[in-house]
């Protein structure tokens, strides 16, 4: 009896519906030890409604943990509604392992109503790979409704990678309420790339409830497309509840970009209720700009302003 069997034994995990393995600075897991767990936990799956795999630093894992995922979840996991992938600083991960996983996982996809990948640090991940998921997830998912993305860092990720998700989320991808976006110090990323992701909002995502935006480091970003967002929240995400903009260190947004992005976002229609706005180290914004916007959401209950 290997390890994980042990494991899995000591605890009874029979007829559960939702299901965490942590596998956090295990960093000498490989695949086959990923395998091993994987297919033991399998048959403990059939009720299993939620499933978070965090790989967060496991350095040793490879494309072959995707595509084991994707083919023994699928055979059991007939019920699954949400899935949650994290492979935080998982180097090993690539563009090439997302179409396999996707192929193997396709059987259950359509039931998904919440998705997470993690891929934050993983410098092999590029626009390609945001081609396959947002590819797969657009024409396999059709009841989803939260997808949340995490590319921090992901140097390799460029406008062009915003256009194919921008373009799925537009077409397909249109019950979605929840969408949280992180690109953190995606270097690449400009106007273009943010421009894209707003014709988006314009489109096909109308049920939009909470959306998380992480533009923080990407410095090419200026004024203009930040205002191009702000009329695409007022005039189209009617039912939007919470906004979550950061645009740490943008530091081409000044005074003007930020004033006008209160001035139109306060003028939503709908039922806004929480907002949070970071514009920390944005060295063209004024503690007296800051002061202006606090004032300009002074009716709003759960504002903050970083």
């Amino acid at each position: 009896m290997n390890l994980w069997q042990k494991k899995v034994r000591q605890y009874n995990i029979n007829n559960i519906d939702s299901l965490d393995v942590n596998l956090l600075n295990c960093g000498n897991i490989t695949d086959e030890g990923v395998e091993q767990l994987v297919l033991k936990l399998n048959e403990h799956f059939t009720d299993l409604r939620r499933l978070k795999l965090d790989f967060n630093r496991c350095y040793n894992i490879t494309d072959k943990t995707l595509i084991v995922i994707g083919n023994e979840v699928s055979k059991n996991a007939k019920n699954l509604e949400k899935l949650e992938l994290v492979f935080i600083a998982c180097d090993k991960i690539s563009d090439e392992g997302l179409k396999p996983f996707f192929s193997h996982a396709s059987p259950i996809l359509h039931n998904f109503k919440s998705l997470e990948f993690n891929f934050k640090f993983c410098s092999k991940i590029t626009d390609e790979g945001i081609k396959q998921l947002s590819t797969n997830i657009s024409e396999n998912t059709p009841n989803l409704l939260i997808l949340t993305l995490f590319f921090e860092k992901t140097f390799h990720v460029t406008n062009q990678g915003l256009k194919h998700l921008s373009q799925c989320l537009s077409d397909k991808l249109t019950k979605i309420e929840e969408f949280s976006l992180d690109l953190f110090k995606c270097e690449e990323i400009s106007n273009e790339g943010l421009d894209y992701l707003t014709e988006s909002l314009g489109k096909g995502m109308k049920n939009l409830r909470k959306l998380h935006l992480s533009f923080t480091e990407c410095w090419r970003i200026t004024d203009a497309s930040l205002n191009k967002l702000a009329i695409a929240i007022v005039t189209n995400l009617l039912k939007l509840e919470e906004l979550v903009l950061y645009f740490r260190w943008c530091v081409k947004i000044t005074n003007d970009g930020l004033k006008e992005l209160a001035v139109r976002v306060s003028q939503h229609p709908g039922k806004l209720q929480s907002i949070y706005f970071d514009f920390q180290e944005c060295h063209y914004i004024t503690r007296e700009t800051k002061e202006f916007v606090k004032d300009t959401f002074s009716f709003v209950k759960d504002f903050t302003l970083a």
